[in-house]
């Protein structure tokens, strides 16, 4: 599978979904184009969307959940209200309990987007739940939305056989029409080439021209995936332990509850390390020059 990466600061989840599917290179895995950690236009505003990946079968939308504590158990998806552990709600890292909320409207919009130029091709969604390391999860038997579906990260193999299921299904996306969302979707940079779509089982030819570059044109520079060496190795970039004590992270402004008081606790939380810092300093000043 083809990996395209649009911003190179992932979570340790979306490098592990990364790591995984560029290594089918097999003819027997499955076949696709991937890009990571996206925008894509929506209504009013960008998405920020964590996969998208085409398959001659579908185009499925990824959305990526890690966990913030250790928890052991039975994780019970529902279509409405928390996600469940055992009966308590699952501690994701983001505030955000139902990763299928965010998933509605990035299907909904990923699918408006590319529909007038490619026709009503499959969209399907897919939870990848990655457990915090050392948690025993087993995910629940749940009636979903229709072609959406939730897969442990736990193991590669559960991912490859999610994949592979696709490739049963009947084949909706040529190379062109995978040429035409990318450009509805503003994703022209990290398009693959016509013999790249071929080698990953998309039908030619690309009949799609994409319009003539024009200087100052936002989007359209030449693709060079981030985050990567000459040779297409990883380069992982390791976020500082003190930004779990940021005060956006410690309190996001997504998170449920009043708005002003995530406000004042930041500016309180943010206060007060300033304040710290400045003794700190003030206190090593005042011992060298003691």
């Amino acid at each position: 599978m083809l990996v395209r990466i649009q911003n190179a600061s992932m979570s340790n989840e979306e490098r592990q979904l990364v790591d995984w599917l560029r290594s089918w290179n097999g003819e027997s895995d499955p076949p696709g184009v991937a890009v990571v950690n996206c925008n894509v236009p929506g209504a009013d505003k960008l998405h920020q969307v964590d996969a998208l990946v085409w398959t001659p079968q579908a185009c499925v939308v990824v959305e990526v959940k890690g966990f913030a504590d250790r928890q052991h158990g039975e994780l019970t998806p529902t279509p409405n209200g928390p996600w469940l552990v055992d009966g308590q709600p699952a501690a994701f890292t983001s505030a955000r309990r139902n990763p299928l909320h965010a998933m509605r409207d990035d299907i909904a919009s990923v699918h408006a987007a590319f529909t007038p130029a490619t026709g009503d091709k499959r969209v399907a969604g897919l939870v990848f739940v990655v457990p915090a390391d050392g948690a025993q999860l087993l995910l629940s038997e749940t009636r979903l939305p229709t072609d959406v579906d939730v897969v442990l990260g736990d193991h590669e193999y559960r991912v490859r056989r999610y994949f592979t299921d696709l490739t049963d299904e009947p084949v909706q996306w040529s190379a062109d029409d995978v040429a035409r969302a990318f450009h509805e979707l503003h994703l022209d940079s990290m398009l693959p080439t016509e013999q790249e779509l071929a080698e990953q089982d998309f039908a030619g030819p690309v009949t799609f021209t994409r319009p003539a570059f024009q200087p100052g044109t936002a989007g359209e520079e030449p693709y060079l995936e981030p985050g990567y060496d000459a040779a297409g190795e990883p380069i992982y970039r390791r976020e500082s332990p003190l930004m779990a004590y940021s005060p956006w992270r410690l309190y996001p402004r997504d998170a449920p509850g009043s708005k002003l008081d995530q406000a004042v606790l930041r500016i309180l939380l943010l206060a007060g390390m300033i304040i710290a810092v400045l003794w700190t300093l003030w206190f090593l000043i005042s011992v060298a020059t003691w």
